[in-house]
């Protein structure tokens, strides 16, 4: 399925896209003080959005029952970016920590995660290959040189 999504009165409403005509019903909705998520992602079997929060859970909003649950992240805040593994078990994020450190995590659907890359300059965009054994990210560097000029 493709799914498009739109900020209204509070609510951030996922709406079904029909190539033909256009936006179609609305499937699923989400209430946040943001009016835009960081981020979110359709699951690749269709069944699920994961949305990068306030806070530092990832809500899951099912698509067949408008039902939601969290998966909740501890010391991590804010959420910045979020993906899928191609067979829909488990999510990659990005985030930073209280201290001020940039997470590349792996959380599986029932909660629990693992660090694959903590570091000091930004990471985001995280997606896996189809065959789920290979990661590849946004990673936003900088570098500060001094120059002196002679004879000018």
């Amino acid at each position: 399925p493709c799914i498009s999504s739109t900020a209204r009165e509070g609510q951030w409403i996922f709406s079904s896209v029909d190539p033909r005509t256009g936006t179609g019903r609305e499937v699923a909705s989400f209430g946040a003080r943001n009016p835009y998520p960081n981020s979110w992602a359709l699951s690749a079997d269709g069944a699920c959005i994961a949305i990068t929060s306030e806070g530092g859970d990832v809500p899951l909003l099912t698509l067949a029952d408008g039902g939601q649950r969290k998966l909740k992240l501890e010391n991590v805040f804010p959420l910045q970016s979020v993906s899928w593994y191609p067979a829909s078990e488990a999510l990659v994020v990005t985030g930073v920590t209280k201290e001020g450190r940039f997470l590349l995590l792996r959380m599986d659907m029932q909660g629990g995660r693992q660090i694959l890359m903590e570091r000091d300059e930004w990471v985001t965009d995280p997606a896996p290959s189809p065959d789920g054994r290979r990661l590849a990210y946004t990673a936003l560097t900088s570098e500060y040189n001094a120059w002196l000029l002679e004879g000018f």
